[in-house]
């Protein structure tokens, strides 16, 4: 029951951070990319906001992601996804590699 009620807020941490920076992006208080090396900065900025072991992000479109690998069932690995779109759409899921 604890391990299932930290990753559940654990969860709930990336949302928010999630959140926070699709409106930072979304209001222009973070720089746009630009699909160079130059992003490089903005990328090691939000990764920073995000919990250890999780990497966010930004499309041009937008969206925000935020990814975590993870071992999925029957010992195959697997990737957890939070998914903000630039739309304001919110969902979670996993994915089995």
């Amino acid at each position: 029951m604890y391990k299932l009620t930290t990753n559940t807020a654990r969860l709930v941490e990336v949302a928010k951070a999630v959140q926070e920076i699709w409106y930072a992006y979304a209001e222009g208080w973070l720089p746009r990319l630009t699909g160079t090396a130059a992003d490089d900065e903005l990328y090691q900025q939000i990764d920073t906001r995000m919990p250890r072991g999780w990497t966010a992000s930004i499309q041009p479109s937008g969206s925000v992601y935020a990814t975590r690998p993870v071992f999925a069932k029957k010992k195959s690995l697997g990737v957890l996804v939070v998914e903000k779109r630039a739309s304001g759409e919110e969902r979670m899921f996993e994915i089995a590699l």
